[in-house]
């Protein structure tokens, strides 16, 4: 208890009411600042998981940048909703309640006032009894009526001060209990709001690691207006015909082509040019099978031209022989 028949005690008491007024006040315009700019955070949030959404689906050609996209969007607006709730949890069970410690503190001051002006109405009566008992000792009615007044007076200043010692005690524990449970419970609505997010920020992460960027690359590629392609897309057939080991047989047919153009184009009235033939000339070329006519034609003509070569031996052998007898007849 606090003896509240000093003034420095009462004092004291004044001060002590004073500096709680001023910081818990304080505190409570932070913690409204706090409530704004969350709610701030959550606005701007929103507007930025809106874009992702929008972008998401006007995106029509990578399929799995979309869904990682808008399933990403979803868990940051559930991060917002819970920070949301933490907002609702601050104002309701914290800046509420911390706002009417206001009304508290001043109805502390008028009863630590009315204490104080109770004491000093004892006081001033008990020096003016005295006064009057120094200068008019012989006045026993006056005396005895003022002595009755300076003692109901401190009477009136010992229940002021009682009342002002219980409440200033009460005061305290009530004011120790509460801010206890005030931050107490701001930071466990901070931890639940963190341990939430926490959950939704690793399932994003998670679907932002579904994104298949050779997949949705190859959608582009597929639906792009124009076909220039990478090297690394070069077909298997490209990739074979520039395979050194193959580079003899390019310059085989580099040669041909050049043997071939260096031909004369001589214009054949029954056949026709050389270098006239159609595409679908070979009726197995299409298919992709070798024309078995065509290697029968050489063979044959190649027969042929050695069969010429040997009966032209033959001929020019009879007719050797032939003169040689006539000779001889």
């Amino acid at each position: 208890m606090y003896p509240m028949s000093d003034a420095n005690n009462t004092k004291f008491v004044l001060d002590r009411i004073n500096q709680v007024e001023k910081y818990l006040g304080s505190i409570c315009v932070q913690f409204g600042k706090v409530c704004r700019k969350e709610a701030g955070l959550r606005d701007c949030n929103d507007a930025f998981v809106q874009n992702i959404f929008e972008f998401a689906d006007r995106e029509r050609l990578n399929t799995s940048l979309r869904e990682s996209l808008q399933q990403y969007a979803s868990y940051l607006s559930a991060v917002e909703d819970y920070r949301n709730t933490l907002i609702s949890r601050i104002e309701t069970q914290i800046l509420e309640p911390l706002a009417k410690y206001g009304e508290i503190m001043k109805f502390k001051r008028q009863a630590v006032q009315k204490a104080i002006t109770a004491r000093d109405k004892g006081v001033q009566r008990q020096r003016k009894l005295q006064q009057t008992t120094d200068r008019h000792p012989g006045d026993r009615d006056t005396i005895v009526a003022m002595q009755v007044n300076a003692e109901h007076a401190q009477t009136e200043a010992s229940r002021a001060d009682n009342v002002v010692q219980d409440e200033i005690d009460k005061f305290e524990e009530m004011k120790l209990t509460d801010l206890k449970k005030y931050f107490t419970d701001f930071t466990l609505i901070q931890l639940a709001f963190h341990a939430r997010a926490m959950e939704m920020y690793t399932h994003a992460h998670q679907h932002l690691m579904n994104i298949n960027i050779a997949h949705d690359l190859e959608e582009f590629r597929t639906a792009a207006p124009f076909h220039r392609l990478h090297p690394s897309q070069r077909s298997v057939s490209e990739l074979a015909l520039s395979d050194p080991r193959r580079q003899g047989t390019g310059d085989l047919r580099a040669g041909r082509s050049g043997s071939l153009s260096a031909l004369p184009r001589a214009h054949n009235p029954e056949f026709g040019s050389h270098h006239s033939l159609p595409v679908d000339s070979n009726p197995y070329r299409s298919s992709g099978h070798k024309s078995h006519s065509a290697h029968g034609a050489t063979h044959n003509a190649s027969k042929s031209k050695t069969t010429g070569k040997a009966s032209t031996g033959k001929i020019n052998d009879a007719e050797s022989d032939s003169s040689d007898s006539s000779s001889s007849g």
